[in-house]
């Protein structure tokens, strides 16, 4: 017989949004919960991110619209209960003290940011609205302001959340159900029962490397911090014999990896006179025109007849008037928000994260690019900047001819803000077996298996987080509990 050290309803491994979410919601349908985190500190991909959450102006067409999105790789089911549960966001959110704001869109020219949906020729974008986000006296930064409202209706509430215990491993009966989770408090193994159940809401795996060779192809930067987001969720779900889904989609920016700062920095150009080469020298994109989440689309480019990634890392070239026009990298999102870039990008050149050159042939040699094609790219791109636009369709509006010397390079690499798979989810958050049943007793929310693939609509993790949190929280609360034969000691899913 287990041998278990304490007794909750509902056990949440995640402090981040969505097991904040899930945790908040179980306490409010009366279970007694508890949380348990392996960081020291709370927050998750939840705080660093935009923290922009969608409207939802008809919920038929968004439901049509995600369904094309995910190409039918997530049920129609399962994206009809996210649409709804964002639809409650508004109201849950003012229920519990806070208020909204519209996200800024006025961005500069690189990346873009749309205002509904990346995809406008899915059918049903126009079923999603402008992009909100929790308004704070004082603070600018959405991801900060969603997460300090959620901590602070979490400690009102009384629930409790263990910081530096991660979760090991799940414990299951004789039948499957999981009865509860093996933590590490303190170097010491506890065996903690869920009566109603568990919800894993631990992230993803942008640091777990082995799996971003065996699922993405290549190892990314991520924006968040290293140490964090490694897999350990899937893992546990896994060996409870979880099916897994979307495992090869991410959400990727354009990011900086530079020397010293273990997450990496978010591209943002402030001016037109810029363009991006891979390792030839060459264009191979309208730059302007590419989404903020959609870098991995772009970059995580295999060549069939070489095997090799040229794109990666690619390179922005820029000139003087471009290094005078702002920062070229932006913290509003990710771990290196509280970190300072320079106005006039000098002191990043003065390190070596970006390279000067007072002619192309010297940038050329400086980055390891091949010094002709580059100058061949250089002299076409300013051709086109005073004719009237290129073959990439940029416009001649989109276009500052790079003419102020000295020349700048910086690689750019498509950097991570969230990996996508994880265990598959039904419409109640319950994951899903490789049998195709939901696995009693276990739920997921957040990135933790995701419901976005491939084509990633922007705005799209953060309502997940919370709409899935909600789901889960409440259907482990819910649950119905009948007698348990519980497994004797040993490795989840040990049942004879």
């Amino acid at each position: 017989m287990t041998d278990w050290a304490e007794e909750f309803d509902v056990v949440v491994c995640g402090f981040g949004g969505a097991g904040t979410a899930a945790a908040i919601e179980a306490h409010d349908q009366g279970a007694r919960v508890l949380v348990v985190e392996k960081s020291l500190e709370g927050g998750g991909s939840t705080a660093e991110s935009g923290g922009s959450i969608p409207t939802i102006l008809d919920r038929d067409r968004a439901v049509e619209h995600y369904v094309g999105l995910t190409e039918g790789r997530t049920p129609r089911d399962v994206i009809d209960a996210y649409v709804a549960a964002v639809e409650e966001i508004p109201a849950w959110v003012e229920g519990n003290g806070g208020a909204f704001e519209m996200l800024p869109m006025n961005l500069p020219p690189f990346p873009t940011r749309f205002e509904g949906t990346a995809y406008e020729n899915i059918p049903g974008s126009e079923g999603i609205g402008d992009r909100r986000r929790i308004r704070e006296e004082g603070v600018s930064h959405g991801g900060t302001s969603l997460w300090n409202f959620l901590k602070a209706n979490f400690e009102h509430r009384g629930i409790e959340v263990r910081l530096g215990t991660p979760a090991r491993r799940l414990i299951q009966d004789r039948d499957g159900s999981v009865a509860g989770v093996e933590v590490d408090a303190n170097g010491e193994r506890r065996r903690i029962r869920a009566r109603r159940g568990v919800v894993l809401a631990t992230g993803g795996f942008s640091y777990g490397h082995d799996m971003l060779r065996e699922y993405v192809g290549v190892v990314l930067p991520g924006f968040g911090p290293p140490g964090r987001n490694t897999g350990d969720g899937i893992r546990m779900a896994m060996q409870a014999g979880a099916d897994l889904w979307h495992m090869n989609s991410i959400a990727a920016g354009f990011g900086y990896q530079v020397p010293g700062v273990g997450a990496a920095w978010m591209c943002r150009l402030q001016a037109y006179g810029f363009f991006i080469v891979d390792s030839t020298g060459r264009r191979f994109l309208n730059e302007p025109t590419v989404e903020h989440h959609a870098a991995g689309n772009a970059l995580v480019v295999r060549d069939f007849r070489t095997g090799s990634f040229p794109r990666l890392p690619s390179y922005i070239i820029f000139d003087e008037r471009t290094r005078l026009a702002g920062k070229v990298a932006t913290n509003e999102a990710g771990a290196n928000r509280v970190l300072v870039w320079s106005d006039d990008n000098e002191d990043e050149i003065a390190k070596g994260w970006i390279s000067r050159g007072e002619t192309i042939d010297e940038l050329a040699g400086a980055v390891g690019l091949p010094a002709e094609p580059l100058a061949q790219t250089l002299a076409a791109f300013n051709r086109a900047a005073a004719e009237g636009g290129d073959e990439f369709g940029r416009r001649r509006d989109q276009m500052v001819a790079l003419d102020q010397l000295p020349y700048y390079a910086i690689a750019v690499m498509p950097s991570l803000f969230n990996t996508q798979g994880g265990p598959r989810r039904d419409p109640q958050a319950r994951v899903v077996g490789i049998d195709g049943q939901a696995i009693p007793g276990l739920f997921s929310a957040g990135e933790l298996g995701s419901i976005w693939v491939s084509l990633y609509p922007g705005a799209g993790n953060v309502p997940e987080a919370i709409a899935f949190g909600r789901i889960a929280g409440r259907s482990a609360a819910q649950r119905l509990v009948t007698s348990r034969v519980p497994v004797p000691p040993g490795g989840a899913g040990e049942r004879p």
